[in-house]
Parts: structure tokens; C-alpha cells; sequence
């Protein structure tokens, strides 16, 4: 037993140890699987129409920065790019509208879309890049915040320098950081124009460093709220009633809830 095991009593007792607290954090946690994507429902669970889907899909695509004005399309544009017509256009925009994820931009003469030109709020980039860009903004949230932590409270870290310590792009630190900043769990400096970081530096504070466990974190956006659900050990979204585990239509709206306050 003991070659496979450790080489004497004391090996196999430090990995019964190290077993034991492997137990303890991921108990009563899910391993939870990515909702796949695919050209009938490019953004499943979502409860959008296949129109609000592509709109939505389009969007993230087009943006590079994942700022709210990144990217401002002409309604001729996302005619073009949707390949359908105006007013299905303004049916999947007033979906996307009413779910608080972009801005509708309008003027006289606008046309049957409803806008002349819309744009992404952050919160489409919150709620999607789950599925469509194969990273969690949850996830990369806590990576964030103990990569801050390590300056010291009331220490800043540069965006530009997280991102590199990290191997991140901007699109991927923008949305994380704003689930910290937004959850008053890291302060900013502000945004500097011309950078692609939404926020120009990030400052530790106590909370940087006690992120939430056991219960959600609340995340302001433009008198909404974002609740990011979290289990006990922070390994995973919890998914609310067990029996909603194995309903793959489910899980994508688990990680990001929004309600009016």
C-alpha cells in the first residue's frame, strides 16, 4: 500500500490530511458546466427570443474594451449584420432594452428600428461572457481581488499592471473589475480617457479582502441590482433548488440575477 500511497506513514497521513481539507472546502458545492451555445440558441436560458440572442451575441462580439460606449453601431449596421429587417430589429432591441442590457440612442427620422444607434450597457457583458467568451466574470472577480489584496490595504494596482500579472486583455479584467467596484469590494480611481480599462487603478480595502462567503454579492448598476450567487467555499454559483441542477436551460441564469431595487 504504501508505494502507491506515500513512502512511509507520515506520506500517507499529510494526504489524508490534504484529502480532508479538500473535503471540507468544495463540500456542498456543484462543479457547474458552461450552457452551450449554438446557432438555434447562440445564448440558452436566458428567456430571449432568437432575434434578442443574435442582437446580443452581436454586441459582445463587436466589443473590444467591454466599456458601455464599446461598440456604438448605426441601426443601419445592425440591420445589415442581423440580416433581417427594421422591425424585427426593434423587437429584439426592446428585449435587450428592457433587460437593462444596452442603451437606445434616438433622434428624429430613426426609422422603424426605434434608434439611431445603440450601445452595450456593462451588464450584457456581465451576464454573457460566460457563454460567449469562455471566461466567468464571477470567477475572475475573486481572482482579481487576491491579486489586489496583495498590494495591502489602501494600496492601488494598475489595471494595465493586473492585467499583465494576470495574462488578461482589458475585455476580460473590465467586466471583473467592475463586479468589485460595483460591489464596493475594491475602490477605483476612475477611468482615464483613451484607456482601454474602465477602471484606471484599483484600490484595496478590508472588504478587497474578505469577498463574500456564504451569501450573494450585490452589485449596483444604474438603480439595478446584480446579484452574483455564491456557495459557501466560493468554487462555484450556487443554483438555488437542487432539482434545478440537472436542467441545463437553467444554469446560465443562475450566475447573473437582475431585479429592479
Amino acid at each position: 500500500m504504501w508505494p502507491e500511497h506515500g513512502i512511509n506513514y507520515d506520506g500517507i497521513l499529510h494526504q489524508a490530511n490534504e484529502a480532508q481539507i479538500l473535503a471540507k472546502r468544495t463540500r456542498n458545492t456543484v462543479e457547474v458546466a458552461r450552457p452551450k451555445s449554438s446557432p438555434e440558441e447562440p445564448l440558452p436560458g436566458f428567456g430571449l427570443s432568437l432575434g434578442a440572442q443574435q442582437f446580443a451575441v452581436l454586441l459582445n462580439e463587436r466589443s473590444e474594451s467591454a466599456l458601455s460606449c464599446d461598440p456604438i453601431l448605426d441601426a443601419s449596421v445592425v440591420v445589415e449584420a442581423l440580416g433581417v429587417p427594421a422591425e424585427e430589429v426593434a423587437l429584439a432591441a426592446d428585449e435587450l432594452d428592457q433587460k437593462g442590457w444596452v442603451v437606445l440612442h434616438k433622434s428624429m427620422g430613426m426609422g422603424a428600428t426605434g434608434f439611431s444607434s445603440i450601445s452595450p450597457d456593462r451588464r450584457l457583458f456581465l451576464a454573457t461572457d460566460f457563454v460567449l467568451r469562455g471566461w466567468n466574470p464571477e470567477a475572475d472577480a475573486r481572482e482579481l481581488a487576491k491579486k489586489i489584496a496583495m498590494k495591502g490595504d489602501f494600496q492601488a494596482a494598475g489595471s494595465a499592471e493586473l492585467c499583465e500579472a494576470l495574462g488578461w486583455s482589458p475585455r476580460r479584467l473590465n467586466p471583473a473589475a467592475d463586479i468589485l467596484v460595483c460591489g464596493d469590494f475594491a475602490k477605483s480611481t476612475g477611468q482615464v480617457h483613451g484607456v482601454p480599462h474602465v477602471h484606471n487603478t484599483l484600490v484595496c480595502t478590508p472588504r478587497t479582502r474578505r469577498m463574500p462567503q456564504g451569501h450573494n454579492l450585490r452589485v449596483r448598476f444604474r438603480g439595478h441590482c446584480l446579484t452574483v450567487h455564491f456557495t459557501r467555499s466560493l468554487d462555484c454559483p450556487s443554483l438555488g433548488a437542487s432539482n434545478d441542477i440537472n436542467d441545463p436551460s437553467k444554469l446560465a441564469s443562475y450566475f447573473f440575477r437582475m431585479g429592479a431595487d
